[in-house]
């Protein structure tokens, strides 16, 4: 079961988050609204004891980022997941500073957020696209990471792939075996087998080794 604590900080965020979270067997939910006092804060997360808080603002004020500096201290274990109104560069860099794991914008589905929820408990970084967008115009391209480099060469040439299948990609491109894949990714030998049947229609073509050579042949032409 993953525990999601969401924490209001800031007026004209959507309060009911939870609604899109509370019907999933998985995930239990836990809402603390706006201007809840530190004490009974702290009280509510000693007694739930959350995998992951989710903090949904506007902006960081001195307040704000105080309070989440004593939740960072106090409970060290929990996954820090953002959920911005705006794209706002300042407060992607700060929620960065704090540790976030996840950076998702208010506008998500109910759909997107569950998965990106999933995401970061099984220890992975998760940037809605408006955000992700903006984080590259800040680093740069020369300083994307080889799987975004990899992504970006795809979307060029009119292949759009999932992140699932932007995982198995790129360890394909990394000459990952199937049953190394699935061990990477903590899926079954079977399931990557489907997600591979599914790269290869992607770029349509059947054959691995083509199908390696032509991502290598992407990623070198710059």
């Amino acid at each position: 079961m993953i525990k999601v604590v969401c924490i209001n900080m800031s007026e004209g965020i959507n309060q009911n988050t939870h609604l899109l979270l509370e019907n999933e067997p998985d995930i239990e939910v836990l809402e603390i609204e706006r201007n809840t006092n530190n004490r009974t804060i702290f009280k509510k997360l000693e007694d739930f004891k959350p995998d992951i808080a989710l903090i949904q603002l506007n902006k960081f004020t001195k307040s704000i980022k105080s309070k989440l500096k004593e939740i960072r201290e106090s409970y060290s274990h929990i996954s820090l997941m953002f959920m911005m109104s705006d794209v706002d560069v300042n407060v992607i860099r700060t929620a960065i500073d704090k540790e976030g794991r996840g950076f998702l914008v208010s506008t998500i589905t109910g759909e997107g957020l569950v998965h990106s929820i999933r995401n970061v408990y099984d220890s992975q970084f998760v940037f809605s696209e408006a955000i992700a967008k903006q984080m590259i115009d800040i680093i740069g391209p020369k300083n994307i990471g080889n799987k975004e480099k990899l992504k970006q060469k795809l979307c060029s040439n009119g292949i759009d792939v999932s992140k699932r299948d932007m995982d198995v990609l790129y360890l394909m491109y990394k000459n990952y075996s199937n049953k190394e894949i699935a061990n990477t990714l903590q899926l079954s030998e079977k399931t990557i087998r489907d997600y591979v049947s599914n790269a290869y229609k992607k770029v349509k073509n059947s054959n691995r080794k083509s199908v390696i050579e032509f991502l290598h042949y992407l990623m070198a032409d710059d």
